[in-house]
């Protein structure tokens, strides 16, 4: 995505989901656009489902969507998460202070993302991926900073209320161990083309980077797309 890694544009470490889903929808114009494609999908994982739930609502180019341990957002949700509608708010306040900041200074004040301690993090959780060297604390790539003026932007993220107009074929791989799979269930019944909902076994992180729950959702993903788009 923009922002990140070695993507372009200024705002660095800042999320924005219609941002993200502008881009996924340049990157499937392109493949679109190649006389070797037959079909464009999208795999998202984490939050990434849900962005590919904001695309899959608008663009015709997807032509199936696979997401995994997905992260699926909404007020109510988010609300619940930071402890009241008044920490919501000192957020916000948090997000705009820091856009006038770097619209005067072009500075872009950030915090950490994950911290398994440290109670000015983005997510104040035990972190036990982030924080491993070893896992996604080492990748090279990944910085564990937020962009606070993007405070607005990620308490508004809502990929529930895009589940209703996403009618490509979606396969969704979760499990009791995922986040929130209440959630999971609840955009699974809203998709509103062919579906299929598959439980598996593991823990959020399992998804990313362990061999047994990545090399079944993987081949289950491939599945799903050569069935979808030949």
């Amino acid at each position: 995505y923009r922002n990140y890694g070695q993507s372009g544009g200024a705002k660095r470490q800042y999320e924005d989901p219609a941002a993200k889903a502008e881009d996924l929808s340049a990157a499937l114009r392109y493949l679109s656009s190649r006389p070797d494609v037959s079909g464009t999908g999208l795999l998202g994982i984490c939050t990434s489902a849900g962005t590919a739930l904001y695309t899959a609502a608008e663009d015709g180019n997807v032509g199936a969507v696979a997401a995994v341990a997905g992260y699926y957002a909404e007020p109510e949700l988010m609300t619940a998460m930071m402890n009241g509608r008044d920490i919501i708010e000192r957020l916000r306040a948090d997000g705009r202070l820091a856009q006038e900041i770097y619209d005067k200074t072009g500075e872009i004040k950030t915090i950490l993302t994950y911290h398994n301690a440290d109670e000015t993090a983005a997510h104040l959780s035990p972190s036990e991926y982030y924080m491993d060297q070893t896992r996604g604390g080492g990748v090279r790539s990944w910085r564990n900073e937020f962009a606070v003026m993007a405070w607005e932007h990620w308490i508004d993220f809502d990929p529930v209320s895009r589940a209703s107009r996403v009618t490509a074929p979606t396969l969704m791989i979760h499990s009791e161990g995922s986040a929130f799979p209440d959630q999971a269930r609840k955009v699974y019944g809203l998709l509103a083309g062919p579906k299929d909902l598959h439980w598996a076994e593991g823990a959020q992180f399992d998804f990313y980077d362990q061999g047994d729950a990545v090399g079944d959702a993987a081949d289950r993903v491939a599945a799903h797309f050569r069935a979808t788009l030949g």
